[in-house]
């Protein structure tokens, strides 16, 4: 009988591990089999269908036709913005290109002149004829420039204006007002009203430095000397 009772509790034994894995696969199915409804369930609850009238349903072709026709004229509208891009930028290459072409031109005019002066320097010792030659040359080159929109800036005589001259030295004079403009040492130039390059100056200083006036402190005088007694 005890060895019957040792074989059933070995049994028992041997038997409970196995019945525990059972029992932990039965309810992985089951959870697994919850899940699978609650997945149906919300799917079932996604895929509910909404009907719609049929005036909706042509706004709704409608705009999608519209949203069709927007998308394909961006794309055009793109297209031909990036073949602008490369055209400007070749354009813009060639106009750096070609440029002074027209001013290269106007040099080359006066070139032929200078060259015409050394010519004429050589056949004859006129030096009148030369100077004249000369200015000729001179007045050519300047009103050609003056066409592209040079200007020369007036400055001996005038008040210094830091905005168009720079000064680079003082001369101690009482024939004109202090800051005048006594000498140009280099000519400036506007184009096209704007300073292309500014005038190099010296201007007048007052040689007899202005008397200062004494300071007058009333209130000191004012009061009372304190090492006398009242």
């Amino acid at each position: 009988m005890t060895d019957k009772k040792e074989q059933t509790e070995k049994s028992n034994k041997s038997d409970h591990p196995a019945k525990k894995e059972a029992q932990a696969s039965e309810e992985n199915k089951n959870t697994s089999s919850s899940k699978v409804e609650e997945v149906s369930k919300s799917s079932k609850k996604k895929a509910k269908l909404v009907t719609i009238s049929a005036q909706e349903h042509g706004e709704m072709k409608e705009a999608l036709s519209l949203a069709k026709e927007n998308h394909e004229k961006w794309v055009r509208l793109y297209a031909e913005f990036e073949n602008y891009k490369k055209r400007m930028v070749k354009e813009k290459a060639n106009f750096m290109k070609f440029a002074l072409e027209e001013m290269m031109l106007d040099l080359l005019q006066v070139l032929d002149n200078f060259e015409r002066a050394a010519q004429a320097m050589i056949d004859t010792d006129d030096i009148k004829k030369i100077k004249e030659g000369m200015d000729l040359i001179y007045q050519h080159f300047f009103d050609g420039l003056k066409k592209k929109g040079l200007e020369s800036i007036q400055a001996k005589g005038k008040i210094f204006d830091p905005e168009i001259h720079e000064a680079i030295g003082f001369i101690d004079t009482d024939d004109h007002p202090d800051h005048t403009v006594v000498t140009e040492i280099q000519k400036g130039y506007l184009l096209n009203e704007r300073l292309l390059r500014p005038s190099l100056v010296q201007i007048s200083r007052t040689s007899s430095p202005v008397a200062e006036k004494p300071l007058e402190n009333e209130e000191a005088n004012d009061q009372p000397d304190k090492g006398t007694g009242s």
